[in-house]
């Protein structure tokens, strides 16, 4: 995968984020991002997974399937953890995934909790038991 001469910016007449940015990774290799906070690390990642288009300039080679771990868990997602778990063990290419995460769960004795779908920001979704309360009864 590359990216060529990538610049980004959030806005219309906002500070560019990333500018003139190329990065070349090869088939099977891992890279590694560092850098100060506010730098842009996490914008390049978001590039490099297709979660955001730049400005300007292009990624090409972009493989099927781009490993990226956020800095935040997405929770308005339509996935509980279990369906996440399983699902990134598949591609990691754990044998039977789920059988392994259900496992997990009844040995951490969580399979009687109730699972809810959490909103961003906090919250269980409109409709779901608890709705309008904390975030922290929400995940219960």
């Amino acid at each position: 995968m590359r990216l060529e001469n990538v610049w980004l910016r959030y806005h219309r007449r906002g500070p560019w984020v990333l500018r003139e940015t190329d990065v070349r990774i090869g088939p099977g290799e891992v890279a590694v991002v560092l850098g100060r906070n506010g730098v842009g690390k996490s914008t390049l990642l978001q590039v490099a997974a297709g979660v955001l288009r730049p400005t300007r300039g292009r990624v090409v080679d972009r493989p099927a399937a781009v490993g990226w771990v956020p800095e935040r868990f997405p929770a308005d997602q339509p996935f509980t953890v279990a369906h996440y778990l399983a699902a990134m063990g598949g591609m990691a290419g754990l044998a039977a995934p789920t059988a392994r995460v259900a496992g997990t769960v009844a040995r951490l004795r969580a399979d009687g909790h109730q699972i809810l779908r959490v909103r961003a920001g906090g919250g269980a979704a409109p409709g779901e038991p608890g709705a309008g309360g904390p975030a922290r009864e929400a995940a219960r």
